[in-house]
C-alpha cells in the first residue's frame, strides 16, 4: 500500500491578489524633489529649479518643494 495524495482544490492552491484600495481611502500625493530624477511640478509643469539647502523653487511658478534624499525613499 501506498502513501495517500491528497489534491486541495485549486482556489487554495493559488494564492489571491491583493484587493485593491479605494480611491477613498488613498492619500493624497505629496510633490518632493528628488535630486537625481525628473521632477516636475505639478502646478506649472517646469522642470527648472533653484535647488537650496531644505527647499527646492521653481523657476517658472516660484512654488516651494521639500528636498528628498533618494536613499530616504527607496
Amino acid at each position: 500500500m501506498g502513501a495517500a495524495v491528497i489534491q486541495l482544490p485549486l482556489w487554495r492552491q493559488v494564492p489571491l491578489p491583493a484587493a485593491p484600495v479605494a480611491p477613498a481611502q488613498r492619500l493624497p500625493a505629496i510633490p518632493v524633489f528628488v535630486a537625481g530624477r525628473a521632477n516636475r511640478r505639478p502646478d506649472c509643469h517646469c522642470e527648472a529649479f533653484t535647488v537650496g539647502r531644505v527647499t527646492a523653487e521653481c523657476a517658472g511658478c516660484g512654488g516651494p518643494l521639500a528636498l528628498v534624499h533618494s536613499r530616504r525613499i527607496m
